[in-house]
């Protein structure tokens, strides 16, 4: 949300409710995230009823990841896919900003009114956009900015946990009845009882920021 011109908290974008009223803020109404789209289960059963459970194939985004071409042959070998391996690659085009670089695109985008949601802006720069891309970039590539937050630098610790245990029943679900490998990459998949996430102070919401 960030790389697009926004200017808001993460915390805003996971939890809109919090801070925004009416069809604002109902995500059957506007485009706006919700922790539930992460609830891959009813996704996969709705393809599976559309198509039939035998036409539908379940990865892990880190088999993509982690894998490397040894995964990708197996995988265009399993779907039948004819593959020019020549024009293959495994590198990665976009690597996420860190901490710091994240700040400052919040920064810099105060300074273009580009139409996203979640955005504010002090004041619009003509081709200020564009600029601050190119410089947030190759700032990035240059690794000399750390690398990608953990989930509880960008929301806070409880609420990191508290996302956590919200698939904690989703992903034992799917593990059964995929045979998906979802522990080994990490997924929670035991509660750690935290009782609820943080939640913005009465003041922070009435100015809904």
């Amino acid at each position: 949300m960030w790389r697009s011109g926004g200017t808001r908290s993460a915390h805003r974008y996971f939890f809109p409710k919090d801070y925004l009223i009416g069809p604002n803020a109902s995500t059957y109404k506007q485009p706006r995230f919700d922790v539930d789209f992460f609830r891959y289960s009813r996704l996969i059963a709705l393809y599976e009823r559309l198509f039939g459970r035998d036409k539908v194939h379940v990865f892990l985004f880190e088999q993509f990841t982690n894998g490397g071409m040894d995964f990708l042959r197996d995988y265009a070998g399993r779907l039948g896919l004819d593959v020019d391996w020549d024009k293959v690659t495994t590198d990665r085009k976009l690597k996420s900003y860190s901490l710091g670089l994240i700040r400052s695109a919040r920064a810099m985008n105060l300074f273009t009114a580009r139409s996203v949601n979640d955005k504010a802006s002090l004041a619009h720069i003509p081709g200020w956009y564009d600029a601050r891309r190119a410089l947030l970039e190759q700032a990035n590539r240059t690794g000399l900015f750390g690398s990608s937050p953990r989930l509880e630098q960008i929301v806070g610790k409880r609420t990191a946990q508290w996302l956590a245990d919200y698939y904690v029943e989703d992903n034992v679900k799917l593990a059964k009845s995929h045979k998906l490998p979802l522990a080994d990459f990490g997924y929670p998949m035991e509660a750690s009882g935290v009782p609820d996430r943080d939640r913005p102070g009465r003041w922070r919401s009435i100015l809904r920021f």
